[in-house]
């Protein structure tokens, strides 16, 4: 079980991005035809948000993998930083959403909101690269190419004082 639970956890962060990569592509698509009434944007919203904080929740839980290696815990930061930014755009495309329908009944997605969708999608689409590239063999034998370069040059790199 310890050693299945990692597996099992990239696999549910994997079809969350993949749900929340799917909404975010719908809401694009949706925008350029016209505009998405606000109630599916509002049902979306749900998905989308679902899927970004289990994201974030499975990061969180998993962070401890990749301390062993330096390369591949910097790999892991910038993924939880890619996935932060890429929340943080979906809140601000909402809470634009949101003012707008306050005002009225049949509010859409803005083309002015098109490229901030278009900034989610292309975050999520390197989260989900990073994603696809840590736990891989290559990234791994890669480390540990670059550990024992370190090892055998314990004295290059350093600076003295």
């Amino acid at each position: 079980m310890k050693r299945s639970l990692p597996l099992i956890l990239e696999t549910i962060h994997s079809v969350a991005i993949a749900l929340w990569l799917g909404s975010s592509a719908c809401a694009i698509l949706l925008a350029l035809s016209g505009g998405a009434p606000a109630l599916y944007q509002g049902k979306s919203d749900a998905v989308i948000e679902l899927a970004g904080f289990l994201c974030v929740g499975i990061q969180f839980l998993t962070r401890k993998r990749y301390q062993a290696n330096r390369m591949l815990f910097v790999g892991d930061g910038v993924r939880h930083l890619l996935t932060f930014a890429a929340l943080v755009v979906m809140e601000a495309v909402k809470l634009n959403l949101h003012a707008a329908s306050r005002a009225s009944l049949t509010a859409r997605v803005s083309p002015v909101e098109i490229p901030a969708l278009a900034l989610e999608i292309v975050l999520l689409i390197a989260v989900s690269a990073f994603t696809i590239w840590l736990p891989s063999p290559q990234a791994l034998a890669f480390a540990a190419s670059l550990n024992r370069v370190a090892q055998a040059n314990p004295g290059k790199g350093k600076t003295s004082k």
